[in-house]
């Protein structure tokens, strides 16, 4: 065995890689591509993909391998080298007639670009800035590539000149443009209001002809023959109160003025002691014969007021409800009852008939007023930059 295989390599030398390259090579050119992968297959114990009918072709030269001689070399390199060496060097053989030389592809390259611009697009995250960040440093990748390329760089320097040049001049009307904002729209809103209205009442009531009013405040009361005249009193004591009931009747301190609104409060004696010598002791002896539409007649100030009984009370001395304050000109006249006794008080109230009180009224009013409307979002600074550039 030792002898054959001494012999066995004498007469075959061993075959080189390189050699291996130069056989697989010529054996390409001369077979074609799907023959050679069949007898590699054949070669590794592997059932060939296609099958070849024996065609007689015409050689140039004697150069050109066989099959046979193929096969040989290569079980002979299997047999001293083993099987994987046999294939790494096939597979790098091959492998290298079959790479063409590297074209660098710009569609490749320029298709990076555009595949940022359409994720960026389609894929919007909550943050804003940072979409915002990945845009620019897109676009940035974008100009650095094209800016290599001389047909590129300098078209885009003079053009990033003249803009810088165009804004330094142009840099208040930039501002002015930038921070405008629009008016806000009106709209027409109707307001309802409620107003209290009161028409004014006459300053006096109506003189009858030749009729002259006393320069004195009086009270007349023509159904029971009363014409006296009204003390002011300017203190609550009861002392003074009673003094002054000898000058005629009294007006209490701190209630309306006669023709004011409220509750204009006098009081007069229905009686008293007879040697007393009071000129006024029973001016209000029959006040309890008064009915209701029986009317009043009270000077104060120059002026003449009209007053008609609504209704008459009896009330206790301590009494002090009668005194509280209206809402309209009342007159309210007080004296004893029964008369010849301080036992109880009768009062008589009164309301103004001329010149005519008119009661405030409550009105509703419409007005049509003009209000902004919503104010609308201020544009970001981005859009108000370009609307630098494009007016509306």
């Amino acid at each position: 065995m030792s002898n054959s295989k001494g012999r066995h390599r004498k007469e075959y030398h061993e075959p080189k890689i390189s050699e291996i390259e130069k056989l697989v090579s010529s054996f390409r050119s001369a077979h074609g591509h799907d023959k050679l992968m069949d007898s590699l297959r054949s070669i590794l114990g592997e059932k060939p993909k296609t099958l070849h009918k024996a065609k007689k072709e015409d050689t140039k030269g004697s150069a050109e391998p066989k099959i046979s001689e193929l096969e040989k070399i290569f079980q002979h390199f299997k047999e001293i080298h083993g099987e994987e060496k046999l294939k790494q060097s096939l597979n790098e053989a091959t492998g290298r007639d079959n790479q063409k030389p590297h074209k660098k592809d710009k569609t490749k390259e320029h298709n990076i670009y555009v595949d940022r611009e359409i994720k960026f697009k389609k894929v919007k995250s909550k943050d804003v800035a940072k979409d915002i960040i990945n845009t620019a440093k897109s676009f940035y990748g974008f100009v650095r590539e094209k800016l290599k390329y001389k047909k590129y760089r300098y078209p885009a320097i003079a053009i990033s000149i003249l803009m810088g040049i165009y804004l330094l001049f142009n840099l208040p009307l930039l501002y002015m443009r930038m921070n405008w904002e629009k008016p806000a729209d009106t709209q027409k809103l109707i307001v309802k209001t409620q107003e209290t209205v009161q028409k004014k009442m006459a300053d006096s009531a109506t003189l009858a002809p030749g009729e002259v009013v006393p320069a004195e405040s009086r009270l007349i009361i023509p159904k029971i023959n009363v014409n006296t005249p009204i003390v002011y009193a300017n203190t609550k004591d009861e002392k003074v109160v009673q003094d002054l009931l000898h000058n005629g009747v009294v007006h209490y301190q701190d209630t309306a003025k006669p023709g004011e609104v409220g509750n204009s409060f006098i009081t007069g004696h229905s009686s008293n002691y007879w040697w007393d010598t009071g000129k006024y002791n029973y001016v209000f002896t029959l006040l309890d014969k008064l009915e209701r539409g029986d009317q009043a007649v009270v000077y104060y100030n120059n002026k003449k007021f009209v007053y008609t009984v609504r209704d008459k009370l009896v009330v206790e001395g301590s009494d002090m409800s009668v005194l509280a304050p209206t809402d309209t000109p009342v007159l309210s006249l007080m004296t004893c009852t029964p008369p010849g006794t301080s036992w109880k008080r009768l009062v008589v109230r009164f309301d103004i008939t001329d010149p005519v009180f008119h009661k405030p009224e409550t009105v509703t009013k419409e007005n049509v007023v003009e209000v902004p409307k919503e104010k609308e979002k201020k544009p970001g600074l981005i859009s108000r930059f370009f609307s630098f550039f494009m007016p509306n």
